[in-house]
C-alpha cells in the first residue's frame, strides 16, 4: 500500500496503517525459518514449556499424553514447522485410533522418511515396546534424530541412514521441490559416482537384512519418492506383510491414483490431512 493510499484514511489512520505497512515489509524480509523459529518460541512460553537456545539451536520439553519428551532442533531449518505437524496438530492421531480401533498389535514399525525424529519419538509413546526402524537418507538430519532418540533413551529405535525406494541403489537429491527447505528435497536415481549422495533400500531387502517377517506399521513420508517406490516394475510382494500403512502421497508427482488404486487390492483405506492411511483387510475381518 502506497503513502498515497493511505492518505484517503484520517489521519488516526492513516499513521497506523503506515507502521503495519513498514512493519510487514520488514517481516517479509526475514526468513522464513527465522519467523517459524520465532513463533515456535513463542509458543513454547505461551504453554510455560522449558527451552534453551545454544549455537543456534532450541532444546526443549514438550509432553506427549501426560508424559515429558526432549528435543532438539536446528533454529534454521524447517524443524519447528515439521514439529508443529507432528507434535502440536498431531498429524498421525488419527493412525493410532485406527489401530486401537481394530485392536491390531504392533511390534514392529518403519518409519521411512523420519526427518529429524519426531514421528519416531511420537509412535513410540504409544508403542513403546516395539521394534522400531527410523530411515533417513541426510546425514545432517540423521544426526538430529539420533540426538532426539538418544535424549529420550529410546532403545527401541535402529536409526538407518538410508531412504525409502523400489531397490537397492544411490540417489542425488533434487533441492528444487516446494520450499527448498530441509524437509522439501525429493531424491532421483543417479549413475554420476560424483553425484552419489544417498544410498536407498527398497523394503524386500530392508525386511531381508533385519530378519522382519512382516510390518505392523509403515509410515512413508518420502517427498515425491513413493512414486518410485510404487512404479509399475517394483517388487511390491511386501505389501501383504504389512497391517497398516500411512502414507504421504505428493499431488505433484501425479500419483495418486495408482497408488490409491494398487493399495485398495489389498487395504481398507482412510484419509486424514495429508495422509492416506490403509488397514489390511486381514485386521479389518
Amino acid at each position: 500500500m502506497s503513502l498515497k493510499e493511505i492518505k484517503v484514511f484520517e489521519r488516526s489512520k492513516w499513521l497506523k496503517l503506515l507502521k503495519y505497512s513498514i512493519g510487514s515489509r520488514l517481516i517479509n524480509k526475514v526468513p522464513k525459518t527465522a519467523r517459524q523459529s520465532y513463533d515456535f518460541v513463542m509458543l513454547l512460553k505461551r504453554k510455560n514449556l522449558p527451552f534453551e537456545k545454544f549455537n543456534g539451536y532450541i532444546k526443549f520439553s514438550y509432553p506427549i499424553g501426560e508424559k515429558s519428551y526432549t528435543f532438539i532442533i536446528d533454529e534454521n531449518s524447517s524443524d519447528s514447522e515439521v514439529f508443529n505437524q507432528i507434535m502440536v496438530l498431531q498429524e498421525y492421531k488419527r493412525v493410532i485410533d485406527l489401530i486401537h480401533r481394530h485392536n491390531i498389535n504392533v511390534h514392529t514399525i518403519v518409519d521411512a522418511g523420519a526427518n529429524v525424529g519426531f514421528t519416531t519419538v511420537y509412535l513410540s509413546h504409544f508403542f513403546e515396546n516395539a521394534q522400531m526402524i527410523s530411515l533417513e537418507p541426510n546425514e545432517s538430519t540423521m544426526e538430529r534424530l539420533k540426538l532426539n532418540v538418544e535424549l529420550n533413551s529410546l532403545k527401541n529405535v535402529h536409526p538407518l541412514q538410508k531412504g525409502l525406494w523400489n531397490k537397492n541403489t544411490f540417489l542425488k537429491a533434487n533441492h528444487t521441490f516446494r520450499d527448498k527447505q530441509a524437509w522439501s528435497f525429493r531424491l532421483e536415481e543417479t549413475t554420476d559416482e560424483r553425484e552419489k549422495l544417498f544410498e536407498v533400500t527398497s523394503i524386500n531387502s530392508l525386511m531381508e537384512t533385519h530378519q522382519l517377517s512382516g510390518i505392523d506399521f509403515l509410515k512413508i513420508d518420502v517427498e515425491g519418492g513413493e512414486k518410485d517406490i510404487f512404479n509399475a516394475e517394483a517388487d511390491l510382494s511386501w505389501l501383504k506383510t504389512v497391517k497398516v500403512i500411512a502414507i504421504e502421497i505428493h499431488d505433484e508427482f501425479d500419483c495418486r491414483d495408482d497408488i490409491e488404486t494398487i493399495l485398495r487390492e489389498q487395504f481398507t483405506l482412510y484419509f486424514s490431512g495429508e495422509l492416506t492411511i490403509g488397514i489390511h483387510h486381514s485386521c479389518t475381518e
